[in-house]
């Protein structure tokens, strides 16, 4: 199992990066990577407006799998940490807009996939609560992605404010060399 966990980031202060830096090397190797404003838009281009200069971006690639286990590996002193930190930047950033991405192994027996919780709300409030919420779907995340579609790569999870709720969203799969989008409609995966 790779051990090596990634951390990308745009718009941070030393400080932070070092923060966030330093909490994620206790636990694995770290690959850091400082994105420019141009990645930023070509890798996010639905987050980002042209001149949207002032966008926060975060994304920790976790190697472990979305269970239990995970907080076995990440004691909960230290997610609980890199949660705080990135609620602070949050914080100060006031009204700008920040991006926190986690992105985790998938935890079916099914090919191996990635479970991305992808956050980037106005309110300080709802992004506190959202990113509180993400170790409590350990146990209902198993049961939403039972019915995944064959072949998927790739789940997107992301927080409706008016529910208070993290929601399965997106769903990606490879099907003769062609990438398949399902959306999550009434408990359904949809084309």
């Amino acid at each position: 199992m790779d051990s090596s966990v990634y951390f990308r980031f745009y718009d941070l202060s030393i400080r932070e990066q070092e923060i966030i830096y330093t909490l994620l090397m206790k636990i694995f190797y770290v690959i850091e990577e400082k994105l420019s404003f141009d990645d930023m838009e070509s890798q996010l281009p639905n987050f980002l407006s042209i001149t949207d200069y002032s966008t926060t971006f975060i994304e920790i690639i976790f190697p472990v799998k979305f269970d239990n286990y995970l907080f076995q590996t990440i004691s909960i002193e230290y997610w609980n940490s890199i949660k705080n930190i990135i609620k602070e930047i949050k914080h100060r950033r006031g009204k700008k807009p920040v991006i926190s991405i986690f992105r985790f192994k998938g935890i079916t027996n099914q090919r191996d996939f990635d479970i991305i919780f992808s956050l980037m709300n106005s309110s300080s409030r709802s992004f506190e609560i959202a990113i509180e919420k993400v170790e409590y779907l350990v146990d209902i995340v198993s049961i939403q992605l039972s019915s995944i579609p064959p072949n998927t790569f790739e789940v997107i999870y992301f927080y409706d404010e008016s529910s208070s709720k993290w929601l399965p969203y997106q769903a990606k799969s490879i099907e003769n060399n062609f990438v398949n989008t399902y959306i999550f409609k009434n408990g359904l995966w949809e084309r």
